[in-house]
């Protein structure tokens, strides 16, 4: 997409945390796991970008959407700050190539709907090292569509940064682009008697990870906090600092950003938010202009 990614020994989070860098090693190594594909997520996806080309995956994680939109023949880069994340979501990639390429002779290998690749630098152009807060990277209006899902906003620290990487998101999308954001719903936290508000605990075949929210240190925020148990009996635990974004703030700010109509909505199968009882915060922005 005509930008260069950023050195991949350094990535600033720009962020207020206690990450440890072990702790989220070995969470990509299981991520998969944890966090398969949704078929729900990918429709909404699929039917959101039905009219854009280029589309844009913040804070992409493994790859898990950006790669079938690839396979759907979008033109799709996906950019993570976790450098982990990106290794295994181009591991993935090089793999699919790598099962496609067998077999063939004098032509280029081809995904299952019949796109060309070029193999094997495609994965390395895909995936890329990237800040949400800071975009520069790419000219103004490269993309279409832009979606960062998987509650990853309220990972910014502040109403500032949040409102920065906004900016950010409407200056790379082109007039009348497609914006998607994806959060937990804030709005129906309510801590029980220990002060905790449950996530529903992950269970896959590798890992096993449980999650919560606790008070945070002011009223902007709360901490999440996770423990991930692996086979070998050991057990991570890990807490961060997340925003509590909620609808009115976010609706707020995206209208300051610049972006017109949005719609709302509580599901992946679009039912309509009701902040009592949605689980999830998903709202559909488009760019203003033609």
């Amino acid at each position: 997409m005509g930008f260069q990614p950023l050195d991949e020994g350094v990535a600033t989070q720009g962020r207020r945390s206690v990450i440890t860098m072990d702790f989220y090693t070995i969470l990509s190594d299981v991520y998969d796991d944890l966090f398969p594909a949704e078929p729900s997520i990918l429709r909404f996806l699929t039917d959101t970008f039905s009219s854009c080309q280029r589309v844009l995956d913040v804070a992409c994680g493994t790859g898990t959407y950006t790669i079938p939109l690839w396979e759907q023949g979008k033109d799709v880069v996906g950019i993570d700050l976790s450098l982990p994340m990106i290794e295994q979501a181009r591991g993935k990639l090089q793999k699919m190539f790598g099962r496609l390429a067998q077999g063939t002779s004098d032509k280029s290998p081809t995904t299952p709907q019949g796109r060309e690749t070029d193999f094997p630098k495609a994965p390395a152009d895909i995936f890329q090292i990237g800040d949400m807060q800071d975009l520069s990277r790419i000219p103004p209006g490269s993309f279409q569509g832009l979606y960062c899902i998987g509650n990853s906003l309220p990972h910014l620290d502040s109403e500032s940064q949040i409102r920065l990487a906004l900016k950010q998101f409407l200056r790379v999308l082109s007039p009348g682009g497609v914006l998607l954001l994806q959060t937990i719903n804030f709005d129906r936290v309510r801590f029980d008697h220990s002060g905790r508000f449950a996530l529903p605990t992950l269970k896959g075949r590798r890992a096993e990870l449980a999650r919560f929210y606790t008070s945070g240190s002011d009223s902007d925020h709360l901490y999440f906090e996770s423990e991930l148990s692996l086979p070998d009996g050991k057990r991570m635990r890990n807490r961060i600092p997340l925003f509590l974004l909620t609808r009115n703030r976010l609706e707020a700010w995206l209208q300051d950003a610049g972006f017109g109509s949005q719609m709302w909505y509580g599901s992946y199968e679009r039912k309509a938010y009701e902040p009592d009882t949605s689980f999830l915060s998903i709202v559909v922005a488009r760019v203003r202009g033609t």
